[in-house]
């Protein structure tokens, strides 16, 4: 029983604050939408209730590793980490921690690709819920859009710092 909708997992590329960023959809009962739209920043271990929800992600993020917020992503990591990411914020519970965490079953259930779908659950099994700390991650919300979460852009003034010295700064193609 339930309803079933098909959805497409994995990366999406958004401009914030004028930064190509690699994002990940939070909300996965909303659609994605093209065009411009204004989204409040939040820390991520602010925008869930309970906040363990978003401490649980950004260990996810961590276990997943850098690769996964870059335009050269593999298909099947995205698509794995978004699997994953959507699996905690639909059926997470505190008290049951990992067994809470299904993708057979469920208010969210995957029967994505084999091999997209095992490589989401090697990042679920992976989760020790030890991180205390989100605060490399930020959540972008909108109450008419669906939300996101990427790594915490650093402000203008730290960017600019960043990239000084940089010899060559090179676009990355989407693909």
């Amino acid at each position: 029983g339930g309803d079933e909708t098909r959805s497409y997992a994995g990366s999406i590329i958004h401009e914030i604050d004028g930064v190509e960023s690699v994002t990940y959809c939070i909300e996965p009962r909303q659609g994605a939408q093209r065009g411009i739209a204004n989204f409040e920043a939040v820390p991520l271990g602010d925008a869930f209730e309970p906040g363990s929800i978003g401490l649980v992600l950004a260990e996810l993020a961590e276990i997943a590793g850098d690769s996964i917020w870059t335009t050269s992503v593999s298909q099947v990591d995205a698509a794995a980490f978004q699997i994953a990411i959507w699996e905690v914020v639909s059926d997470y519970n505190a008290d049951a921690g990992i067994a809470s965490l299904d993708l057979t079953s469920g208010a969210f259930a995957s029967s994505g690709t084999a091999t997209g779908v095992a490589r989401a659950n090697e990042l679920l099994s992976a989760l020790t819920f030890d991180l205390s700390d989100a605060s490399g991650y930020t959540a972008y919300l909108n109450d008419e859009h669906q939300d996101f979460m990427g790594r915490t852009i650093p402000t203008p003034g730290a960017l600019a710092l960043a990239l000084t010295g940089a010899p060559l700064l090179a676009r990355r193609r989407r693909g």
